[in-house]
């Protein structure tokens, strides 16, 4: 499958509709429509009054003007070096390369909010809002961003152009992400606890292995929410986790409380190990935070009746956790499955189960967080240090 037949098959168009897409205007069409924007008395009040970023694109979706604003996040302050540009290329997206008709011609570009914006305004000639995460250079390294698009076709001359519209809403989807995280996971640990209750309550006697799963559950639900507290801090690199040696057993153990009785296990099973020797260096609440959204991502990957395996795999000095679903991540979201903000879901805060496990597993933990997928299924892995 050629990359831009990606994009193809995500939006629904036929060959034709897009092939026009991978061209870009000989230098001479170029240069008129430059002209034939600098003229417009229109466009010159829109770069002057329009907040955020602003560009205007022709139908090659190369860029024809763009204002102050635009120019100074892409860090250049002459506006012919971003000129002629495609916008994933002129704000230094990371995929912009990824394919050699350039930006929205990858096959990550299939996902991408901007891409997807501007081909639908162009084909159907109506204005398009979409949100857009990237991943871009910035500073010697890369940074992920969070935009709202807008794109809208215009005429002058008889010619139909594009307004492009970005506006950085990372923040907001910061804030949302950590109120998304508390919510979603006391709720989680809340539920649990109160499955557990319920079934010692039945059971017609205190204490025993039920009472202690409450317990140790109840203990959890206390590390949430210091866990909250210094999420902030973990962003700034002030936090600092409590790392010792921890038990292996005592890791699965505390899975198997979690799970047992988790809403999202309910017409699905789970295989952990039952026997686990050994122990590892690690903070067991950031730990278990990790892991824990590695089982809620394979079960909520997963149909009814399906299976979610955990084993572990042991190296000469680490240990590595390992989680399966049969369901493969498909090619156009692989790419994407740690970047902040991305999800398959339109809610705001969503895209942070995978993005924390990376996160937290790498920054906090001094681990490493991986996945592979295939026709057989998706395995994330999750290796840590050995005490």
């Amino acid at each position: 499958m050629a990359d831009m037949d990606y994009l193809c098959t995500y939006l629904n168009l036929s060959d034709a509709d897009i092939a026009a897409l991978y061209e870009r205007a000989d230098p001479e069409e170029l240069q008129r429509d430059i002209a034939i924007i600098a003229s417009s008395p229109v466009v010159d009040g829109l770069m002057q009054t329009v907040g955020g970023l602003f560009a205007v694109l022709n139908e090659s979706r190369q860029i024809l003007a763009a204002n102050d604003t635009f120019l100074k996040s892409t860090g250049v302050k002459d506006a012919l070096e971003v000129i002629g540009l495609r916008p994933g290329e002129a704000i230094h997206c990371v995929h912009a390369g990824d394919s050699p008709g350039g930006c929205g011609t990858g096959r990550t570009c299939a996902s991408c909010g901007t891409a997807i914006a501007i081909v639908v305004s162009l084909l159907r000639r109506t204005g398009q809002e979409r949100k857009c995460v990237a991943t871009v250079w910035r500073n010697g390294g890369t940074a992920d961003i969070c935009l709202n698009v807008r794109a809208t076709p215009f005429y002058i001359s008889g010619r139909c152009f594009l307004v492009l519209m970005l506006q950085d809403i990372s923040e907001q989807e910061n804030w949302a992400e950590i109120q998304s995280i508390f919510f979603h996971d006391i709720r989680n640990m809340a539920t649990g606890l109160v499955g557990a209750s319920e079934l010692l309550a039945c059971s017609g006697y205190a204490g025993g292995p039920l009472a202690e799963s409450v317990h140790r559950l109840s203990l959890r639900l206390e590390s949430e929410l210091r866990i909250q507290q210094n999420l902030i801090q973990v962003e700034t690199g002030a936090f600092q986790p409590e790392l010792r040696p921890v038990a292996i057993a005592e890791v699965i153990d505390c899975l198997r409380d979690v799970f047992i009785s988790h809403p999202m296990s309910m017409h699905k099973h789970i295989q952990l190990p039952s026997t686990v020797d050994g122990s590892i260096a690690t903070d067991l609440p950031l730990l278990l935070r990790v892991l824990s959204n590695m089982i809620t991502n394979a079960l909520e990957g997963s149909d009814d009746g399906d299976e979610v395996r955990l084993w572990l795999e042991e190296g000469e000095g680490d240990v590595t956790f390992c989680v399966w679903n049969s369901q493969p991540i498909p090619d156009q979201i692989s790419g994407r499955i740690f970047q902040r903000y991305f999800s398959t879901k339109a809610k705001h805060g969503r895209g942070i189960g995978t993005f924390m496990m990376k996160y937290l597993g790498e920054r906090a933990l001094n681990g490493k967080v991986r996945f592979t997928s295939s026709a057989e299924g998706t395995i994330f892995r999750f290796t840590v240090p050995r005490a």
